[in-house]
């Protein structure tokens, strides 16, 4: 019995650590280091649906400053991803995308 507890209990840390987050932070940055330009249309759909899960983290924070302070790795991401936010509004980029990226837009004016 206290195996199968301690398997349970290690199953929920496990699904609590991968539900916390869905940003894969190291394959935002390294598209986001990417000229844009080359980006495939699945590559920047990814962008903008990571940059949504960003946001609402934010978001959903009692405190952005603070949500910050605590997500330092975040952070950086968040300055990437407003060079890819303005490429977005520059130049024609797919209606998928483009609806994605404004409906983010949206939703950052809200928090800010």
């Amino acid at each position: 019995m206290k195996k199968l507890s301690f398997l349970l209990m290690a199953l929920v840390m496990v699904v609590m650590t991968s539900c916390s987050s869905g940003i894969d932070t190291k394959k935002c940055n390294e598209l986001l280091n990417k000229d844009y330009q080359t980006l495939s249309t699945s590559d920047m759909e990814y962008l903008a649906d990571q940059y949504d899960i960003l946001v609402t983290e934010i978001s959903q924070a009692s405190d952005p400053a603070a949500w910050f302070e605590a997500n330092s790795d975040k952070e950086e991401l968040f300055t990437n991803f407003a060079g890819f936010a303005v490429y977005c509004q520059s130049v024609d980029v797919p209606s998928s995308v483009q609806k994605k990226m404004e409906s983010v837009m949206k939703k950052m004016k809200s928090v800010m």
